[in-house]
């Protein structure tokens, strides 16, 4: 069987950044607000090494390293932060940073922010208490049907697909007296979502690696499980069921931007193991019924 990986697998560069931030940081009086990246082992990892998951900003105290994972935090946990003698460390990926920031200079520009994506996403809320009370979050086209005002500005979370930036764009074009739209997806994203599109429908089968609740990953498994039905979404190499893979001549192995080199190379190595202790099996097969 032909195993296809593409070229965007393993950590995004935002990731990447967030993890070196962290590599030399004392576990002792560590505290991050919520999970650095959306990935089960590498929580686990930091949480073994003492580093404390909370939001409870009343446990940090003076001399304590906090780290603001990758999806950022809310404005007035980072204004608070501010305010305290702590490291502060913040691993809040630069393309998030930066929708953040947009949102809120369009709030005091007077706009409505109009915010596409997942209303219970640490990013989206992050950037909901920068673009202000007045902004609102749209998970689906029908909420977009109720939507009105003079000056509207529409952004979207940086994880959210090409297609629904499209949809959403053409829904909410003439919402408003003032229209503004604005890109703000993430462009490694989404070349990672039209490569695993492309090389999906190549293959008879496609794992997809990541936590179920990264939202890049379930993306991509969507993504790709409209143009293959043999797309399943494991988080690890013990999840994978042989049976996918029987008959099959070709697998497509991609992952979320969260998910760690090591995994990936761990479903490989156990896609192949596979592979091998089949096609032994079917060489002693042949040998019996050759003689």
């Amino acid at each position: 069987m032909k195993i296809i990986t593409g070229k965007w697998i393993g950590f995004c560069s935002g990731v990447k950044r967030a993890m070196r931030l962290i590599e030399n940081i004392n576990s002792q009086k560590t505290i991050m607000l919520g999970p650095l990246i959306h990935n089960r082992r590498v929580v686990e990892t930091l949480e073994k090494k003492g580093i404390k998951i909370t939001r409870n900003l009343e446990e940090v105290k003076e001399g304590y390293t906090v780290v603001i994972p990758s999806h950022g935090c809310l404005k007035e946990e980072r204004e608070s932060l501010l305010k305290k003698k702590i490291n502060l460390v913040d691993a809040t990926c630069p393309i998030v940073r930066k929708l953040q920031k947009l949102s809120e200079k369009l709030k005091e520009e007077g706009y409505k922010v109009v915010i596409v994506g997942d209303k219970e996403h640490p990013e989206v809320k992050g950037v909901k208490s920068y673009a202000g009370e007045n902004s609102i979050v749209l998970s689906n086209l029908k909420e977009a049907e109720k939507l009105e005002g003079d000056k509207i500005a529409v952004v979207f979370q940086t994880t959210s697909s090409l297609d629904s930036f499209k949809e959403f764009s053409r829904a909410l074009a003439d919402r408003g007296k003032e229209v503004r739209i604005f890109n703000t997806l993430c462009k490694e994203t989404v070349e990672r979502q039209k490569e695993a599109i492309l090389l999906a429908k190549k293959s008879e089968c496609v794992i997809v690696i990541g936590g179920k609740n990264s939202a890049n990953t379930k993306r991509i498994f969507e993504l790709c499980s409209k143009v293959n039905k043999m797309t399943y979404h494991i988080e690890n190499a013990y999840e994978i069921n042989e049976k996918w893979l029987e008959g099959k001549n070709s697998l497509f192995i991609t992952s979320g931007t969260s998910t760690p080199d090591e995994v990936v190379n761990e479903v490989i190595e156990t896609v192949k193991k596979y592979e091998g202790e089949r096609g032994e099996e079917y060489g002693r097969k042949e040998a019996r019924s050759n003689n």
